[in-house]
């Protein structure tokens, strides 16, 4: 398990009410003993710190909310194949982003009566990094298909729900 799967399953168990997994109990007591005795910073202690070149844990995982939620626009998107589920979705997200996002992103929740798309967007939209100029990093068609189109890998909570999704490569 890399650093965010031990996140994931710290948070899983937490929100689930059930025990940790003894390999992310011992993850986060190695880097919390390492962080105490020795002075490592700890988001590095426990793998969390981006080598160069590299996204924070952070990063890594608004990626990750990003994508759960992308995903689940695209599953109530209309389409015969993945492809075009895709290509709705591409369509919904660029309208969304250019007529909606403006007007809802100082929101904290999607307004009520949104539409289940509506609303996973705004969670998207969201839980994005942002770019140099402030606007969310929301993937264009090709990588939005890959990230829709994939099987999910594990997964990882945001504040009010569970989040299933696929590491990092897909994002």
């Amino acid at each position: 398990m890399d650093a965010l799967e031990h996140v994931a399953a710290v948070l899983d168990a937490s929100k689930a009410g059930q025990p940790v997994p003894e390999e992310a109990v011992a993850w986060l007591v190695d880097g919390l003993t390492e962080h105490l005795e020795e002075g490592t910073p700890l988001e590095q202690a426990l793998g969390l710190g981006g080598g160069q070149g590299q996204d924070k844990a952070r990063t890594r995982f608004r990626l990750l909310r990003r994508a759960f939620h992308l995903r689940q626009a695209w599953e109530l998107c209309d389409g015969e194949g993945p492809t075009d589920k895709s290509r709705e979705l591409d369509r919904q997200v660029r309208r969304y982003e250019a007529n909606i996002w403006p007007r809802q992103q100082h929101l904290a929740a999607p307004p009520a009566g949104s539409s289940q798309l509506r609303a996973q967007l705004f969670h998207a939209f969201k839980a994005a990094p942002v770019k140099d100029d402030g606007q969310p990093r929301i993937p264009a068609f090709r990588q939005l298909h890959e990230i829709c189109a994939a099987k999910p890998r594990f997964s990882l909570h945001s504040d009010s729900e569970n989040l299933h999704d696929k590491g990092e490569d897909e994002l």
